[in-house]
C-alpha cells in the first residue's frame, strides 16, 4: 500500500480552516471579483452557449458549436490558472497581515500564468495516470502535489523543482492532508446541492411551476447563474485553501512565518 507518510501533531487543521476563512474574509471583495472574473464568468458565458445552441439547432450539434465549445475551454483553462496563482498570492498576503489589492493579485496570476499551466498540465497527467491504476497512486501524487502552485508562486521556483519542493514539504504531513481534501469534497457537495436545489425551486416558483416554461426557466438560471457562482466561491476557497497548507507546512517543517513568507512580494 502506498506510504502518505507519518502524521506530525504540529500541522493543525483547525488552523488550515482559520487561515483559510480568515484570508477570504478579510479580502472577500477582491477575492470575489477575482474569482467572478476568472471563474464564474467563463463558467457562465460557456453555459449559455450551449444552452442557445440546444435551443436553437434541438440537439443537433454543428461543427461551429464545437469550435466554440474549444474556445471557451481554453479561455477557461488560461483563467483558471490565472485565478489560482491571483488568489494564493492575496491569501499569502493576508496570512502576513497585509490587504490584497484586486491589481496585485490578477497582476501576480498573469505573470505567473504560464508555468502554473505548465504545472497543472503535467499534474493533471499524472494525478490522472495515477487514478487509472487502482486509484491509490492518483490521491497520492495529488496529496504530495498539493502544493506546487503555492512553491511557484511564492519561491518563484521552476516548473520541475516546484513539484519536487511540494514532495518534500508535504512529507510527514500527508494523511491530514488526505483528510482536509475529504472535508472539502464532502462539504462542497452537500453546499452545492443545497443551493441549487433551492435555486431551482425557486427558479421554477418564478417560471411558474405548472408550466412547461418553469422547469426551463429553473435551468437556464441554475446553469447560467447557479453553477457559475458556486464555482467561484469553491475555487475562491479552495486556492486560499491550498495556500493555508502552503504556509503551514513550511512554518512546521522550517519555522518560517508567513511574515517573511510575504516579504517576496515587496
Amino acid at each position: 500500500m502506498t506510504d502518505f507518510g507519518g502524521s506530525r501533531r504540529s500541522f493543525e487543521i483547525g488552523r488550515i480552516f482559520e487561515r483559510t476563512f480568515g484570508a477570504v474574509g478579510f479580502n472577500f471583495m477582491p477575492f470575489l471579483g477575482l474569482s467572478l472574473l476568472l471563474s464564474g464568468l467563463p463558467q457562465a458565458v460557456f453555459a449559455y452557449i450551449q444552452l442557445e445552441n440546444v435551443k436553437s439547432t434541438d440537439g443537433d450539434f454543428s461543427p461551429t458549436y464545437f469550435g466554440y465549445l474549444l474556445v471557451g475551454w481554453l479561455v477557461a483553462l488560461v483563467c483558471s490558472m490565472t485565478l489560482q496563482a491571483a488568489i494564493i498570492h492575496g491569501a499569502v498576503l493576508d496570512m502576513n497581515g497585509r490587504k490584497a489589492r484586486f491589481a496585485d493579485c490578477l497582476a501576480t496570476g498573469i505573470r505567473n500564468f504560464l508555468p502554473v499551466l505548465a504545472i497543472s498540465i503535467l499534474s493533471g497527467l499524472g494525478v490522472g495516470l495515477g487514478t487509472l491504476m487502482l486509484v491509490i497512486p492518483g490521491i497520492f501524487l495529488a496529496i504530495v502535489w498539493v502544493v506546487v502552485v503555492p512553491v511557484r508562486v511564492v519561491e518563484n521556483a521552476g516548473v520541475f523543482e516546484s513539484f519536487g519542493r511540494s514532495m518534500r514539504l508535504t512529507e510527514g504531513s500527508r494523511w491530514s492532508i488526505l483528510l482536509l481534501f475529504v472535508i472539502y469534497v464532502v462539504l462542497s457537495a452537500i453546499v452545492g446541492a443545497i443551493v441549487t436545489a433551492v435555486a431551482m425551486g425557486v427558479a421554477a416558483g418564478v417560471g411558474g411551476l405548472a408550466s412547461l416554461q418553469g422547469p426551463s426557466t429553473a435551468m437556464t438560471i441554475v446553469q447560467v447563474v447557479v453553477s457559475p457562482l458556486i464555482g467561484s466561491l469553491s475555487a475562491m476557497i479552495g486556492a486560499s485553501g491550498v495556500a493555508a497548507i502552503y504556509t503551514e507546512l513550511r512554518t512546521i517543517k522550517e519555522g518560517v512565518v508567513p511574515e517573511q513568507l510575504a516579504s517576496v512580494f515587496d
